[in-house]
């Protein structure tokens, strides 16, 4: 069950490694939490592209929508919510019991969670299970670039009429990814934009 931050799910790079090493990972959501949501939004930073205190109305639909995906899993106890995602429900209600104690001391002595995300107790049914998955953000490495992005060779010379643009671009990062909302989609944008030019003006 529980054995990482949960506020790792914040951030994609300590998020995508806690989901890899777990194999299946999830956030835990009790009704009370939901209907919080829906009507007041989070208190705390929730997923990307929502404002804290932002409600968020068509949030009891996009949950039906991820439990007919197979992603989301509801269930009206919790030894049926372990059943449903392969937990054992021993260990489950355990582990809840002690996550509820942590949110009342407001003090993660686990984990180190910041008491400004111990909010949302799982008391009350039905539960909601949402499985976090692994996805593709960006790569690192990639061709080494011209500032026109021309692929450069070994000796430090471009390869005449070769550009890249986009994931195979990701020189362009260096060695960290910096956690800015967009910054993937800004990157494919703009070098494509840049390398298209840049092709242009070699074809002429």
């Amino acid at each position: 069950m529980r054995w990482a931050n949960e506020t790792n799910a914040f951030s994609p790079t300590p998020g995508g490694n806690t989901v890899f090493l777990a194999k299946k990972a999830f956030n835990v959501l009790d009704q009370p939490t939901v209907d919080e949501f829906i009507s007041k939004g989070s208190s705390i930073k929730p997923w990307r592209g929502i404002a804290v205190g932002t409600p968020m109305p068509d949030l009891a639909q996009q949950l039906a929508a991820g439990e007919a995906t197979g992603y989301v899993y509801k269930a009206t106890t919790i030894d049926e919510l372990a059943k449903k995602t392969g937990w054992n429900p021993d260990i489950a209600k355990a582990q809840i019991e002690r996550y509820n104690k942590i949110v009342e001391m407001q003090n993660d002595t686990d984990y180190y969670k910041d008491a400004a995300y111990l909010k949302y107790k799982i008391t009350t049914a039905p539960f909601y299970a949402i499985e976090l998955r692994p996805r593709c953000l960006g790569s690192f490495g990639g061709f080494v670039l011209s500032g026109d992005y021309e692929i450069l060779k070994d000796d430090g010379f471009p390869i005449p009429g070769l550009f890249a643009a986009g994931d195979v671009a990701c020189g362009w990062f260096g060695r960290t990814y910096p956690n800015i909302d967009g910054l993937t989609s800004f990157h494919n944008t703009t070098s494509g934009y840049v390398a298209a030019n840049s092709a242009i003006n070699y074809l002429n």
